[in-house]
């Protein structure tokens, strides 16, 4: 499947089929729950946990502490006899299956909660003709339950309003019982398990998959090697990991096996632990690290234990006993869930003599090892777990008599600012960690470099001196407690003398390629042209992000010297897509809170990047929901000069001035353009026309000197009469041939700016190429421009200093790079023109995020919400004339992004106009100073 829902199939597909109430042949006992055969009451366990990230696992060198864990009194919850699976698709919502009437007139039923486990729905029966094993969520929305019918068959049902009603079963061809699922969130991929008929294989396990969130399935695929399917979890929409048993009962064997292509196919399964042994539960948090839970039964008593995997399920470690879960008569671990490659909840239950109690268990380090059991008061079982976010947990299981609640929480380190956020390569720069539970801090890291050195000021504050590194570029700042490591939060190293190389544009990566096939024109020699290394790419999955390698790519390759890359990133969202947004961010840090622009169903939506590199000269991007393609192109890098001599660095207009207004060459527009005093030079310059380039001069007026090598300009396609793109480039001898690439796209109607920065190819003139079918004005303005003489750049990891948005619209604190809620100056009032045009909004850009008081520009991307009618945005030095240019337009009701090079005053600060009502996001990407 691709993520802008286009399918590629040949399986046989059957479209739901109602069937008649009938008796599961086997038995009323769910399938793939405990070993024991106990039927408990309900137990929802709330966790308040917060993980950090790791990459990949490492070799522990210590035994992992348990930390105090405090449980709330338990809350009773009624209305089921026990549930047997949950799935959390945001910290709000999860849903839930089990069953209710008894042993022996036992129903499947489901119930949700859409507050976090305070309260949930009424139980709803599903699959009546039947009996429901397992149930996975996409969204909020989408869920899907399956299971076995009275006829032997395997079934499934799905719900497209969160639980409320569900479908009638759909039969899955070939298949006798469908008992594990996993959907991919954000998207309409599921797969299943469970046992095929004669046609399909009744002596391994089969998988099914759907693209269409359980409307209609494939045929079953065998996964040879493999009896019986427990788990699965996937990392991609073609990538999952399968865990389960092989041989007989009697003496089972642990194994995987994992496909490449969505369930089309599976590899052979491979030996996990020894026999004597089975596999209940996997979770898979990074595309290539997966750990999986089990129960050794070659001893007297069950004896739990976990293996996990780091080259996506070809090998596996050797297990890994977990400890004092095993009473008189034994204990097991039922699930397992994982935030990150480091931090995995597993529960379960313990046995004695006279009583059962539900367990818990978590380990920091990846599997190696696993901290002491706390027991849940009250729970005789716990069967299921669900960690939807890095603070969040839900499990479900049986408890003594009545349904129960409960909550936790470990006091892990987490970071939410740094200031500085850079330094130079020497080190040296003293450096304050903001956060909280910081106390007892027992290690800071840049990147795997110990920082020079540290001291704890409070719970909430740290300062660290920046050790000295070789390479300069992005990495991440973590702490450490006795506790475990908090997130990496987003730190860059600099170089002196940094200098910026404009190239002519071209395209690295266009993930419609890997569409089979490639949308109408995207032709397949073209796809076939980009770096090997990024044709396989696909979009991001919400809360998800791809990497992409920059430095020695395409077809003018970048120094691996390069620290800041300059891209146009498009967003092609399908219709089906949900309003979202990207982020460029460093590659090998987590996601800041920052966006890149912002795309709505079915649009296609460019903006400007100034990128830092970071591991390996790569950046990844975020999008916050699927069904979204990404276009990149490159348009130029920062990279430290050589010797005394600097290339290229930048000089920022005091105010931005218009270079071009094609409208001016009509009779609709002769008063304005006559107020512009636009260069007589292109007064007369016509409209492109379809498929048709112009060249302009960008040197020698304005106060644009002969010699600059590069301009930043803002170019605007204004109300357009048909959809297309805009292209810019340096006219180093002519314009007729545009590269791949475009800069500015645009629908019939709406006006549409983009910033460029193009080199000007030694002739002083740049190229404007068209790609609609009429004739479209441009408009285009400068904020300066690249010479040997200017200001230096420098790279930061994106960051907010400014949201004027209330902290009620944004529904919690606004968290600005200063920690401060309410930075901006007019914060938490919505901008309009009455305002702003006689007190502009000002915003303080030097002194917060480790912005030096010495910059004279910045470059952030600058978001528009709340937009009551069209308009557009200006951005200036504060103190300076208000410019007759734009940086943004907007229609009424869009969210609109840009990038925005503006000048600041001597204090450090820019003015923002609006010319219709908005509230304002400012993102900065770096400066020059």
């Amino acid at each position: 499947m691709y993520l802008d829902g286009t399918v590629s199939l040949s399986p046989n597909f059957r479209l739901p089929t109602p069937l008649k109430p009938q008796r599961d042949y086997r038995n009323n006992e769910p399938r793939g729950s405990r070993l024991i055969g106990i039927v408990g009451t309900l137990v929802i366990i709330i966790g308040m946990m917060s993980f950090g990230s790791v990459a990949a696992a490492e070799s522990a060198t210590s035994t992992v502490e348990s930390p105090s864990q405090s449980w709330t009194v338990p809350v009773t919850i009624s209305g089921t006899d026990a549930l047997y699976n949950v799935t959390c698709v945001t910290a709000s919502y999860c849903m839930a299956w089990g069953t209710v009437g008894g042993y022996n007139n036992s129903k499947s039923i489901v119930t949700f909660t859409d507050n976090g486990g305070k309260a949930w729905s009424v139980p709803v029966t599903v699959l009546s003709g039947g009996f429901a094993y397992d149930v996975s969520c996409a969204s909020i929305l989408y869920c899907i339950v399956v299971g076995q019918n009275f006829l032997h068959e395997g079934v499934a049902s799905y719900t497209s309003n969160g639980g409320k009603t569900w479908s009638s079963p759909v039969i899955i061809s070939d298949t006798v019982i469908i008992d594990k699922i996993y959907c991919v969130p954000a998207t309409g991929y599921c797969i299943a398990s469970g046992t095929g008929t004669a046609s399909a294989s009744n002596s391994s396990a089969i998988t099914v998959y759907t693209l269409n969130l359980g409307k209609t399935w494939s045929d079953p695929a065998t996964i040879y090697g493999m009896t019986n399917v427990s788990g699965i979890s996937c990392t991609a929409v073609t990538y999952c990991v399968a865990i389960g048993s092989a041989g007989p009962l009697s003496t089972p064997e642990a194994v995987a096996a994992y496909t490449s292509d969505g369930g089309r196919t599976w590899s052979a399964a491979v030996t996990v632990s020894s026999p004597d042994s089975s596999l209940q539960s996997i979770s898979c948090p990074i595309s290539s690290y997966c750990i999986a839970v089990g129960t050794n039964t070659s001893s007297k008593y069950q004896s739990p234990f976990s293996s996990f995997t780091t080259d996506g399920g070809k090998t596996w470690s050797t297990p890994v006993t977990i400890g004092g879960m095993n009473g008189a008569l034994g204990g097991g671990i039922n699930s397992i869930s994982c935030l990150t490659a480091s931090y995995c909840v597993a529960v379960g239950w313990k046995s004695t003599s006279t009583t059962e109690e539900g367990q818990a268990v978590y380990t920091s380090d990846g599997g190696n090892t696993w901290t002491t059991p706390v027991a849940v008061s009250g729970t005789d079982i716990l069967y299921a777990i669900s960690c939807p976010t890095s603070s969040y947990c839900v499990v479900v299981g049986g408890g003594d008599a009545v349904g129960i609640a409960t909550t936790y929480s470990i006091p892990l380190p987490a970071i939410s600012s740094v200031t500085p956020s850079s330094a130079p390569v020497s080190g040296r720069t003293t450096i304050t960690i903001t956060g909280v539970n910081l106390e007892g801090a027992t290690a800071v890291h840049f990147g795997s470099t110990p920082a020079a050195s540290f001291g704890v000021v409070s719970a909430t504050t740290i300062t660290a001196t920046a050790p000295s590194v070789n390479v300069p570029g992005a990495t991440g700042i973590t702490v450490t407690t006795s506790q475990g490591t908090s997130s990496p939060i987003g730190f860059v190293y600099t170089t002196p003398n940094i200098s910026y190389t404009p190239v002519t544009p071209y395209r690295i990566v266009d993930t419609r390629c890997t569409m089979s096939p490639p949308p109408a024109g995207i032709s397949t020699s073209y796809c076939s042209s980009l770096p090997p290394a990024n044709q396989t790419l696909s979009s991001p999955p919400a809360g998800g992000s791809i990497t992409l390698q920059v430095t020695g790519t395409g077809s003018a390759p970048i120094t691996s010297s390069a620290q800041s890359v300059v891209l146009n990133v498009t967003a092609v969202a399908s219709p089906s897509a949900h309003s979202g947004y990207l982020t460029v961010y460093p590659a090998g840090t987590n996601p800041p809170m920052a966006s890149s622009l912002n795309y709505t169903p079915g649009a296609t939506v460019p903006n400007l990047v100034t990128a830092t590199l970071g591991k390996d000269g790569a950046v990844s991007i975020y999008s916050s929901s699927a069904n979204v393609n990404v276009v990149v192109d490159v348009e130029g890098y920062y990279a430290p000069s050589t010797g005394s001599t600097h290339t290229t660095r930048f000089t920022p207009l005091a105010s931005p001035a218009r270079l071009l207004d094609t409208r001016c060459a009509t009779s609709a527009k002769p008063g304005y353009c006559n107020k512009e005093n636009l260069p007589s030079v292109n007064a007369s310059i016509p409209a492109p026309g379809p498929t048709t380039s112009i060249s302009i001069t960008v040197t020698g007026i304005r106060d644009i000197p002969l010699s600059a090598t590069a301009v930043s300009l803002v170019v605007t396609a204004a109300g357009p009469s048909s959809s297309g793109y805009l292209t810019t480039w340096d006219d180093s001898g002519s314009c007729t041939s545009p590269p791949i690439s475009s800069n500015v796209n645009f629908v019939k109607v709406s006006s549409s700016a983009g910033s460029v920065i193009v080199a000007t190819g030694g002739t002083g003139k740049i190229c404007i190429y068209n790609s609609s079918s009429t004739p479209t004005n441009v408009v285009v303005d400068i904020t300066g421009w690249f010479s040997q003489s200017g200001d230096a750049f420098s790279p930061t990891s994106p960051g907010r200093i400014c949201d004027t948005r209330s902290v009620s619209q944004i529904g919690g604190s606004v968290d600005v790079a200063s920690g401060v809620s309410g930075q901006c100056e007019n914060s938490g009032t919505t901008l309009d023109p009455t305002s702003t045009t006689t007190d502009p909004l000002v915003v303080q850009v030097t002194g917060i995020a480790g912005i030096p008081l010495t910059a004279t520009a910045v470059v952030a991307n600058i978001t528009v919400v709340s937009t009551s009618g069209g308009g557009y945005l200006t951005a200036w030095a504060t103190g300076s004339t208000q410019p007759t240019t734009s940086n943004i337009n907007w229609g009424k009701g869009s969210i609109v992004a840009n990038m925005v090079v503006s000048p600041l005053n001597s204090s450090g600060q820019m003015d923002i106009y609006t010319s219709n009502t908005a509230n304002v996001i400012v993102d900065v990407m770096g400066w020059y100073s």
